[in-house]
């Protein structure tokens, strides 16, 4: 869960401030990530997503996080979630994502991820 404290932090657009300042609604938590990516969950589970931006091999969003890392510009997810979009396609289960460049890539294995 993230700290509520007070944000302290210069904004340059309103649009911004509500990205980074929000942190929940009726039904869900959410922790900002960097714009437009955020973690979410539904108040009443613990099971963590992420809705991608520019679908990543049929994937529209990530369920079932269990680490997630913010370093600088790009973030770093694994997921427990064993979905297949294709019988011919692994599960993906790592991501990188550059939104600064707006990228998302997605791996089937810890390996090629590394790499």
């Amino acid at each position: 869960m993230a700290c509520r404290g007070e944000n302290k932090a210069k904004f340059n657009t309103v649009k911004e401030k509500q990205f980074y300042t929000d942190f929940e609604g009726w039904e869900y938590i959410r922790i900002p990530l960097i714009i437009p990516y955020e973690v979410l969950s539904e108040s009443k589970n613990d099971d963590w997503y992420l809705n991608l931006v520019e679908v990543c091999d049929f994937y529209y969003s990530i369920q079932q996080i269990d680490k997630i890392s913010v370093l600088d510009t790009i973030i770093l997810i694994h997921s427990s979630s064993t979905h297949q979009v294709s019988v011919k396609m692994k599960p993906k289960e790592w991501f990188v994502i550059i939104p600064s460049r707006k990228l998302e890539i997605c791996f089937s294995s810890e390996l090629d991820f590394k790499e």
